[in-house]
């Protein structure tokens, strides 16, 4: 997957609870987590968690989402939206 200013865009306006659970329960080898897009994904997480209170929001998304992904299918984002432009992405790119 090539590293464009729209995924970019997409990756960053991705909260942290979900940028941490999709970068956790996504399958090994999703495209989203190699190369330069799993590197600026890895940036986003790196700055997000550097913010002021970034690390209380880190454990705070790390135990609302658990080490299970029975939910991670029904819930990949905050809201329907979200799940629809998780898989149209995915597939454009």
């Amino acid at each position: 997957m090539i590293l464009t200013q729209k995924t970019k865009d997409y990756i960053d306006n991705l909260d942290y609870k979900t940028l941490l659970e999709r970068w956790r329960f996504s399958p090994i080898g999703s495209p989203w987590f190699q190369g330069d897009v799993g590197g600026y994904w890895k940036k986003r997480m790196i700055e997000l968690r550097s913010q002021k209170c970034g690390d209380h929001i880190h454990v705070a998304a790390s135990k609302a989402i658990g080490w299970t992904p029975s939910n991670f299918s029904e819930n990949l984002g905050n809201n329907d939206s979200d799940k629809h432009s998780w898989k149209i992405a995915t597939l454009q790119n």
